[in-house]
């Protein structure tokens, strides 16, 4: 298994999400996502794939800039975020938290269930930031 079969998966998932018309491409909206995927990614990464971080790190990077769409360094510290978050809870709670709920992704059958609750975060999100 490879960062390549990974960003395959990973890229999956988030183009669901993007071809989903709830989807508003706002940076809120994105930032929520890269933590999502990146707990999926480590999921499946780590667990399945047996890789190591910079291939997880590299391939949601991919992810981000070839199917969500966003700015190639953008998205390189969107994932540095999300991977200090991941391994230090007090780095950035909420983050953490996020990148938790897409860890438990990892073995849903349907991807419609994860979608939904994909925007249902996102929503949240959104109305806890007001």
């Amino acid at each position: 298994m490879n960062q390549n079969e990974l960003a395959s998966q990973v890229s999956g998932l988030s183009q669901a999400v993007v071809d989903d018309k709830r989807w508003t491409n706002e940076t809120l909206d994105v930032a929520v996502l890269g933590m999502l995927l990146y707990g999926y990614a480590l999921a499946v990464g780590r667990m399945v794939m047996m890789l190591d971080i910079e291939d997880i790190d590299a391939a949601v990077q991919r992810c981000f800039t070839d199917t969500v769409g966003a700015a190639g360094k953008w998205s390189e510290g969107l994932v540095a975020e999300a991977s200090l978050s991941a391994s230090d809870k007090a780095h950035h709670p909420g983050n953490h938290e996020l990148i938790g709920v897409g860890h438990s992704y990892f073995g849903v059958k349907d991807r419609r269930l994860v979608v939904d609750n994909i925007f249902a975060n996102m929503a949240s999100v959104r109305s806890r930031a007001g």
